[in-house]
């Protein structure tokens, strides 16, 4: 699968079972072009989150070889929470192009594109991976504690607090690790912040 194109790489504010029903959906348009489609469909972990695989293939005669059209990758992009998914496709040669194009038309025509935001939650500290303090502090972050008061409770120093805190936001955006000046502005708190 390493030389397979990427034709296709979104985000779309639906939960896992509405792509899953755009693929059905496609697959079922494909399977009356080429009947002998399939979809093969196997899940594994990666970085911690359950990754949805459906790869296309025309099975051939015995002897000689499956056609083979590519794969779908469904994410979640993040742990808690139904949407966003993150979808990619995949295509072995550009010979089958035309069948993802139209699976990309599916998407498109069925589904809202996201940013990559999270849906909407009252615990954004529950949308990261539960490691280490991460949550505990990012909970702390959002109810207007500080860096030296979130690293006092959590026996960390302010400098390790901020340093975590802003790896997070590289990774997870200012919509759940927001910098604490616009946190402040919206926050009913009355602990200062930095």
């Amino acid at each position: 699968m390493e030389t397979d194109l990427i034709v296709f790489d979104e985000y779309f504010d639906a939960t896992f079972e509405q792509v899953i029903d755009v693929v059905g959906d496609y697959l079922d348009k494909l399977v009356e072009l080429k009947p002998e489609a399939v979809l093969e469909v196997t899940t594994t972990e990666k970085e911690g989150k359950k990754v949805w695989k459906g790869k296309i293939v025309e099975p051939k005669k015995w002897g000689t070889l499956d056609i083979y059209y590519g794969y779908i990758e469904v994410v979640p992009t993040y742990e808690n929470s139904l949407t966003p998914m993150h979808v990619k496709l995949y295509c072995s040669h550009p010979n089958y192009i035309s069948y993802w194009k139209g699976l990309e038309i599916s998407f498109s025509n069925r589904l809202n594109l996201s940013d990559g935001s999270p849906g909407p939650t009252n615990e954004p500290w529950n949308l990261i991976p539960d490691r280490g303090d991460d949550r505990q502090m990012l909970e702390l972050w959002h109810q207007g504690y500080n860096a030296p008061d979130i690293g006092e409770r959590l026996n960390y120093s302010s400098k390790t607090i901020h340093n975590r805190l802003s790896i997070l936001r590289g990774k997870y955006k200012e919509k759940i690790i927001p910098y604490k000046a616009k946190w402040r502005k919206s926050s009913k708190s009355g602990n200062a912040g930095n």
